[in-house]
């Protein structure tokens, strides 16, 4: 019995010694720098991240910078141009009260808050008005307590 189970034992080795033979000899070869391609004849390398070619450098944190302060003074610019228009928008109360809470932070004006309280009162649906009116209790909020670098 011992001679047998060794026997059984012997040929399964055997048998996985040929499947794992005939695996790795279909299996293609894999270099550090290709990736597996289906098109055989240009493989797709990995590019090198230490080379950084002239169209692919970052722009220059000054760029940056003065590209951020242009943009903040368009907006600024346009918040200004857009306070005295909000009423010729037409808007349902609703629409008029997310684009008036808007104009608030992203420009930091608080004297848009009496407006926006007004048109609060405004809107029908109960649930939204109750939104608003918490939206703008949260403004009063922002403005009215001290941040911690004060």
């Amino acid at each position: 019995m011992f001679d047998e189970n060794t026997q059984n034992n012997t040929q399964s080795f055997a048998q996985n010694d040929s499947v794992a033979n005939t695996q790795t000899e279909n299996t293609p070869t894999v270099f550090p720098d290709t990736t597996i391609s289906n098109d055989p004849v240009s493989p797709v390398t990995t590019p090198d991240p230490n080379i950084v070619l002239d169209d692919q450098k970052p722009a220059d944190s000054t760029d940056n910078s003065t590209q951020d302060e242009n943009l903040i003074s368009i907006k600024r610019n346009a918040l200004q141009q857009l306070t005295p228009l909000i009423d010729h928008l037409n808007q349902e109360p609703e629409e008029k009260f997310k684009t008036m809470l808007m104009m608030i932070q992203a420009s930091d004006d608080r004297t848009m808050l009496d407006s926006a309280y007004q048109t609060a009162q405004k809107i029908s649906d109960e649930k939204l008005r109750a939104q608003a009116l918490l939206d703008i209790v949260n403004e009063i909020n922002y403005f009215t307590h001290p941040t911690k670098n004060e």
